[in-house]
């Protein structure tokens, strides 16, 4: 279960509430963009169509889950007829990579990492193209550039190292899907490895700011676990 505070998005798992992966990557991120969209985001026109994305978002989301629960799945079986029309050029722009996503083990799921004190929920762990990986879903309005998606690679870095630690397994592919309104569908694929210390970086750099019992324990099980100077 997840609570949002004024600090953020924190999962209640045992008698802790651990941060969520975005409320950590929004914490620690000093770069100009952040700052640019803190700004534009107090607009109270712009907090409109942020707050309509989001709803967006989770709509698609909805259907997607739906979708590998019951393959059979229409998008205006869910949602109202107005909501249907606004997320349907989503959806449609990932029909022709549905069959490329098989083997779905995991949808929306809760996890948590006993060593980081982290949580997030994931989209899905599936095979994608044979290949064993976390997987998730985004919409935008328009196409993306790779060095765009670095927050979404360290997003999915942080769910795979809780998903590895929690089940003993050893997913290493990550994929990123975007969803556009008038064309195909983005796909980023990428080692998860290689973003294993940035995304410990920033996870150090979150506990750092805190003074909580929690932050002392986070930080003192990190350094030890992962000789993290």
């Amino acid at each position: 279960m997840h609570v949002y505070t004024d600090f953020g998005r924190f999962y209640q798992v045992d008698e802790h509430k651990y941060p969520g992966v975005g409320t950590i990557l929004n914490t620690t991120d000093t770069s100009h963009q952040q700052r640019f969209w803190k700004q534009w985001r107090e607009n109270p026109e712009n907090a409109a169509y942020s707050e309509q994305s989001r709803n967006r978002g989770k709509l698609f989301h909805a259907i997607a889950e739906n979708y590998f629960k019951t393959p059979k799945y229409r998008t205006d079986s869910l949602i109202t007829e107005e909501a249907a029309l606004e997320v349907q050029p989503f959806w449609e722009s990932v029909q022709d990579l549905l069959p490329r996503i098989t083997n779905v083990q995991l949808l929306e799921g809760a996890v948590w990492h006993p060593i980081g004190h982290y949580a997030g929920t994931v989209d899905s762990v599936c095979s994608f193209d044979g290949t064993e990986s976390v997987l998730d879903w985004k919409t935008c309005s328009k196409r993306k550039s790779p060095s765009q998606c670095e927050r979404y690679r360290l997003q999915l870095t942080a769910y795979c190292g809780a998903l590895n630690r929690m089940y003993n397994t050893r997913i290493k592919n990550g994929v990123v899907i975007i969803a556009l309104p008038d064309s195909e569908a983005q796909v980023f694929q990428f080692a998860l490895k290689d973003y294993w210390l940035p995304w410990l970086n920033r996870l150090v750099s979150y506990w750092q700011q805190q003074t909580t019992p929690l932050a002392n324990q986070a930080l003192k099980a990190i350094r030890s676990e992962y000789k993290y100077a």
